[in-house]
């Protein structure tokens, strides 16, 4: 049992799971580890143990419904993210799932991203859900989905972006993917070590973390988000920091239920859509993100064998 104390936050005790001694994935369980069904929560971009806020509270709200939180572990999790990749990421929660089934006794499990976490999620889904029954999930949460090139055009024209992506395209193609980009780079990328291929990833239109670009067509979201075949719910901020003035949040948000709609592979939960007056990390509007995420649970069937 561990216990971790936050700035302007009581004490979380919890319990760490490790897959292998020294290296990750691991996950951090909140206060008890009896329940079998779990919300697997993953984080976004320099999250570590506990790094979004509102996730105490999410624990608390989760426990009268018999279900626990447990946050994943990831090497890209804190300054991991600039070396890493979402395949990897995939990989190690396709072991973590795998693990918490077969080892920790987990039966259902809702696999819950924030932020760029939210890319590992549908990436999981898309690409590892539907191979072995371990390594399925039940539902998917997707908290604050918003797009890494757009998110940066508040910081840097998008002029100067793009002459970025072709330097480290350049660098790419004559060192590797792998190549770690000089200082400049690091400076823009939250003080990170990032390689070529990560920051083409996260920046470069259609790049591999690109599943939530306003930019992007309906028939490209049609292949993501409207491909999805199980249950899930989408939470968008209203008041999301890193979505620029240029997106239309509600345009887009309604695009994305109307594609789910139409191709009919999962249902638009009611609970999906805008949260007014939320931030990046629902901020003021924790209660309400959390209220949507019960009700969404509450809302669904479960094997309880």
């Amino acid at each position: 049992m561990v216990e971790f104390t936050l700035q302007k936050s009581e004490p979380v005790t919890g319990i760490v799971h490790s897959i292998h001694t020294q290296i990750p994935p691991k996950a951090f369980e909140f206060v008890d580890s009896s329940f079998k069904d779990i919300v697997l929560f993953v984080g976004g971009l320099t999250n570590g143990i506990l790094g979004v806020g509102y996730l105490p509270l999410l624990a608390k709200a989760l426990a009268p419904l018999g279900f626990g939180l447990v946050q994943a572990l990831l090497s890209s999790s804190d300054r991991g993210w600039g070396t890493s990749s979402l395949k990897k990421d995939a990989a190690e929660l396709a072991q973590l799932v795998k693990y918490l089934r077969t080892k920790a006794g987990k039966r259902n499990i809702i696999l819950m991203g924030h932020s760029t976490g939210c890319q590992d999620t549908i990436h999981y889904l898309l690409h590892q859900n539907p191979t072995e029954p371990t390594l399925r999930v039940n539902g998917a949460i997707f908290q604050a989905p918003v797009s890494d090139r757009e998110a940066f055009s508040n910081e840097l024209p998008v002029e100067e972006l793009d002459a970025l992506n072709e330097e480290a395209r350049a660098i790419l193609e004559s060192k590797g993917p792998k190549e770690l980009l000089p200082q400049k780079f690091r400076e823009l990328a939250f003080n990170t070590p990032i390689t070529a291929y990560r920051w083409l990833s996260l920046m470069a239109q259609r790049g591999d973390d690109d599943y939530f670009s306003s930019y992007l067509t309906d028939e490209e979201f049609s292949n993501t988000l409207g491909a999805i075949n199980l249950p899930f719910l989408l939470l968008y901020s209203g008041s999301d920091e890193f979505v620029p003035q240029t997106v239309d949040s509600n345009k887009l948000v309604d695009r994305w239920k109307a594609i789910v709609q139409r191709n009919g592979l999962s249902d638009w939960s009611q609970y999906s859509g805008i949260i007014d007056g939320a931030t990046h990390d629902l901020g003021p509007q924790s209660d309400a993100g959390v209220d949507r995420v019960v009700n969404f649970i509450k809302n669904l069937s479960w094997d309880k064998n």
